[in-house]
């Protein structure tokens, strides 16, 4: 079976679960990180400064701990890049850990992702590319929903189990003709969570590293603090931002290396994400309060007057996106 983590299992998120088990593969959800992670972590790899580094070693060494864990049965999924970021020492790290826990039979699944390489599509199949991406995106947009449902429920916890049983319908349905209906079904089920007669409240922007962003025990619960405060969350989607950039920068580095039918190929696969996305969107367009996401190129025009575009893309799309924030009249950010 495989295990892992990556950036997709913002607030549980069961995204490579799903893509996972859609290759034909048993795929185990690990915990979601707490202090026993931190603490392993933290022993394994002596770091200070990378907290995602952090976490995912001490998720490795938490996998050895699962109930009929089987090391020459088990790999473990994580992420790797050739940016300039310590996430390009990921995998050095974690196998170097799980070998000295006695764990050297886990195989370690780390495809390089960055605008200059996909290596998702090649090592994992278009399959585990396909559902990876719809139920990201599906989920990216569910969150959102959360986080203007759940500071309005009657029972917050209440609205929490159902985007979590939702999330997991999404995730199960995501590989087949279901998917859509079960998106349409998550929404109906959100909407219907019992709510207060409040009066408006002051949205706050989310931006940042997005393990950080993404993680309560990582951000100190940090949405659920600005929601009990009187305020409501707006998470800007750094991941899927990010995984759509590539999309688009990829094929044409592909064709200025002269491989026109690989430049080909990324550009179909850019073009079938790109409908899945604008499909998700329309579906949510009615149910989030009049706000979207905007589009990439007016993102780094917002971003221009403070950065050159050829930045490393994470500072680029932070920038552009509060100011984004200013711009729709966002009552702060964090």
């Amino acid at each position: 079976w495989m295990a892992g983590r990556c950036q997709a299992l913002a607030e549980g998120k069961p995204v490579p679960q799903a893509a996972v088990e859609a290759i034909g593969c048993e795929a185990r959800l690990l915990p979601p990180p707490d202090r026993h992670t931190e603490e392993l972590g933290r022993m394994a790899t002596m770091s200070r400064g990378c907290i995602p580094l952090i976490f995912f070693a001490g998720d490795a060494l938490r996998m050895l701990e699962e109930p009929g864990f089987e090391p020459r049965r088990a790999a473990f999924l994580c992420v790797a890049s050739d940016e300039p970021c310590k996430v390009s020492q990921f995998p050095r790290t974690i196998r170097r850990v799980l070998d000295r826990a006695g764990a050297a039979e886990v195989e370690l699944v780390a495809p390089r992702l960055s605008l200059e390489h996909a290596d998702t599509f090649e090592v994992l199949g278009p399959r585990f590319e396909k559902v990876f991406w719809r139920v990201l995106v599906a989920l990216d947009l569910l969150s959102q929903k959360l986080h203007l449902v759940r500071p309005r429920a009657v029972d917050p916890d209440e609205a929490e189990r159902v985007f979590r049983h939702q999330a997991e319908r999404i995730a199960g349905a995501a590989a087949g003709r279901e998917f859509l209906e079960a998106v349409g079904q998550a929404l109906e089920a959100m909407e219907a969570v019992a709510a207060r007669s409040d009066g408006p409240r002051p949205r706050i922007g989310l931006i940042g590293e997005h393990f950080a962003q993404s993680n309560p025990y990582v951000n100190n619960d940090l949405v659920r603090h600005i929601e009990a405060l009187g305020g409501e969350v707006w998470s800007s989607p750094y991941f899927t931002d990010y995984l759509r950039l590539q999309g688009r920068v990829y094929p044409r580095l592909l064709a200025k290396a002269r491989r026109p039918l690989a430049a080909l190929a990324a550009w179909v696969r850019r073009l079938v994400q790109e409908r899945e996305y604008e499909k998700l969107e329309e579906m949510f367009a009615g149910h989030l309060d009049g706000a979207r996401e905007p589009a990439l190129d007016a993102v780094f025009a917002l971003a221009a007057p403070y950065l050159d575009p050829e930045m490393l893309p994470h500072v680029v799309l932070g920038t552009g996106k509060a100011a984004d924030f200013v711009a729709r009249g966002f009552a702060g950010l964090v």
